[in-house]
């Protein structure tokens, strides 16, 4: 059986399901993979402070890469190997662009979420994500660096944003509908697609990752690493 040093795996939808709670199958299966040497890597979507109720359960895990691959923490400190922010001009662009469409919106800073305004769909966001939210004026009001930009609608609202191709083809950033109701802008750095293979120290072992994405195969492939789906 091929060995592969990295295995990345995605939270909701892959070892979450409508429960919070982690099986008992897939906890032993990533402990047999840990004890056979290879490194565990959460890749999600989710801020980092989000994911510490799945990472509580997982005792193996070395690595998180959140918001969509804008940021690499090392389990056991805490601490940032990797991040991306958003340049304050593409801040502007593109909240300029999110005005025009009828959304809630979201800034990150850290692990803290910034409205202009609350609804009870935001209170019940920053509560289940475990995530603090402060309502401010304006998001001018933000002096700290944005890591991430969200667009929360309704499916054909969030679907006319993601057909705006001259906004999303921009070099300037990386735009994403991650979900049919979410529409994401991070960093151009930023996609977990990229997030794997630009950090050298996740990247000096094969990598197994559930449904990778072709630009992650091939930039790991350049650098002489095999790639499996899992």
């Amino acid at each position: 059986m091929d060995k592969f040093g990295i295995i990345a795996l995605d939270i909701d939808g892959t070892i979450k399901g409508d429960s919070n709670e982690i099986s008992t199958k897939t906890k032993k299966v990533l402990s047999q993979c840990k004890n056979l040497g290879a490194i565990l890597v959460l890749a999600t979507g989710r801020s980092y402070r989000s994911t510490q109720q799945i990472v509580s359960q997982l005792e193996n895990l070395d690595y998180v890469i959140s918001f969509q691959g804008a940021q690499i923490n090392k389990i056991g400190n805490d601490e940032i190997l990797w991040n991306q922010f958003l340049p304050k001009t593409v801040v502007a662009e593109v909240l300029n662009f999110f005005s025009k469409f009828n959304t809630e919106k979201v800034a990150y800073v850290n692990d803290d979420i910034y409205v202009e305004q609350t609804s009870d769909w935001l209170d019940a966001y920053a509560k289940r994500n475990q995530v603090d939210m402060h309502v401010i004026e304006s998001f001018n009001q933000i002096s700290d660096q944005i890591i991430r930009l969200l667009a929360v609608g309704d499916d054909e609202i969030i679907g006319e944003m993601d057909a705006e191709y001259e906004f999303r083809a921009s070099d300037s950033f990386y735009a994403t509908r991650s979900l049919p109701h979410f529409f994401e802008v991070l960093s151009p750095s930023g996609g977990k697609e990229k997030a794997l293979p630009e950090a050298d120290v996740l990247l000096s072992s094969d990598v197994m990752y559930p449904q990778i994405p072709g630009h992650t195969k091939e930039l790991a492939r350049e650098l002489g690493r095999r790639v499996a789906e899992a």
